[in-house]
């Protein structure tokens, strides 16, 4: 659990009561940090529960993503007034008839579903541009998706001498760790990691997670500066 600025900290602590996993959730007064471990002695004595694993954190205001967490429709709708002052850009929203076809075609062609948060957010823009960086619409997310995991790119002169980029398929698809989701200039991408469901922004090429949330509402907040 991400330590994060707070109003009210809580204790979430699992117990184990002979064979009967159960976990709780109890609100606690703390003046300050240093107490937790007291009172994490106190609480766990109280619950006459073996203690297996402990996690302290802090549950904070709605804006954490550890307390309840405003939907998509609502961060898009909520920042849409101020668009030109946060310097983002709206797109149209993709009609419905649209959004099943690109989604069956992401389907057919990576085996995968695209997730939920990003269907929503196409129903009221078909893509999304913050002040250094975007998320795809979504015929651009698989041509992109198609060029870095299904196709073998190569560069040199062409029939006519100049300069060009080929891209042929691959006999074989590359393994597909993320959904790439846009960039952030020529330093970092946005995705979604398929193993931990996560909202990332990571290196290009793979590289290290810069910033991860597990919603795409905490993505657009940090590229953003919102929240």
């Amino acid at each position: 659990m991400r330590c994060v600025d707070f109003d009210t900290p809580y204790l979430l602590f699992c117990a184990a009561p002979i064979s009967k996993m159960s976990a709780r959730l109890i609100r606690l007064s703390l003046e300050t940090a240093e107490r937790i471990e007291v009172e994490c002695k106190i609480a766990i004595r109280r619950s006459g529960l073996r203690p297996v694993r402990l996690l302290v954190g802090y549950v904070a205001s709605p804006s954490s993503e550890e307390a309840a967490m405003e939907t998509i429709e609502q961060f898009l709708e909520s920042i849409r007034p101020d668009a030109d002052r946060l310097r983002v850009r709206f797109k149209d929203p993709l009609p419905e008839a649209e959004i099943v076809r690109y989604s069956q075609q992401f389907a057919r062609q990576f085996g995968l579903q695209l997730p939920d948060e990003y269907m929503r957010m196409l129903r009221l823009s078909n893509g999304f541009e913050a002040p250094w960086a975007s998320i795809d619409d979504i015929e651009t997310l698989i041509d992109q998706n198609e060029t870095l995991f299904q196709m073998e790119t190569s560069a040199g002169a062409g029939p006519d001498g100049t300069f060009e980029i080929r891209s042929v398929p691959r006999a074989e698809s590359r393994d597909m760790p993320h959904i790439s989701l846009g960039y952030e200039g020529n330093s970092a991408e946005q995705v979604y990691d398929l193993a931990t469901r996560e909202y990332q922004k990571i290196g290009i090429g793979g590289g290290p997670v810069f910033f991860r949330s597990s919603s795409l509402v905490g993505l657009l907040k940090h590229l953003t500066d919102v929240g």
